[in-house]
């Protein structure tokens, strides 16, 4: 069974997880509050909260940038299997395999909007490349089909006659 004991407001707080309990004790004794922690480490507040009370484990980061701001805590047990936080950009698709087009796409150098505009311009000629290889191919198909056509007349008429 879980042993509680009673934040100041009241609330229950999981004291079966020491780093949380010890997370807690450090901030208290750098007097910092929850959400000047949050922001010193770049997290939510929430975040913190949740590890605090033992919802939640820090991610790796997360605990490392916590022990570099408060070095009491590399004392504390450390939490079991932390992970490391992917970015948004190295997530796994399901097809980690780049297209043609995607080696094809020269790399976006700027951010914000003359970076969304050098994307748009990528992607619009890439969209023309696209549709001159498809009249390309329309057109050697139409050629093709116009050969088999007379060969296949050709043959019509050595059999007719």
């Amino acid at each position: 069974m879980e042993t509680t004991e009673p934040q100041p407001n009241g609330a229950p707080t999981l004291t079966h997880r020491p780093f949380a309990r010890a997370l807690r004790e450090a901030r208290i004794a750098e007097k910092l509050t929850g959400p000047q922690l949050a922001e010193a480490i770049g997290v939510s507040p929430q975040q913190i909260s949740h590890v605090e009370c033992g919802a939640n484990k820090p991610s790796l980061e997360t605990y490392e940038k916590l022990v570099r701001l408060m070095p009491s805590l590399a004392t504390a047990q450390k939490p079991r299997k932390m992970r490391k936080q992917r970015k948004p950009y190295e997530r796994r698709a399901l097809d980690t395999s780049p297209t043609s087009q995607e080696k094809a796409a020269p790399p976006l150098v700027g951010g914000g909007y003359a970076g969304a505009i050098a994307e748009v311009k990528a992607a619009k000629k890439g969209i023309a490349n696209l549709e001159a290889a498809v009249k390309k191919a329309k057109e050697r198909l139409r050629v093709a089909i116009s050969r088999a056509d007379a060969e296949h007349r050709k043959m019509l008429a050595a059999l007719s006659t």
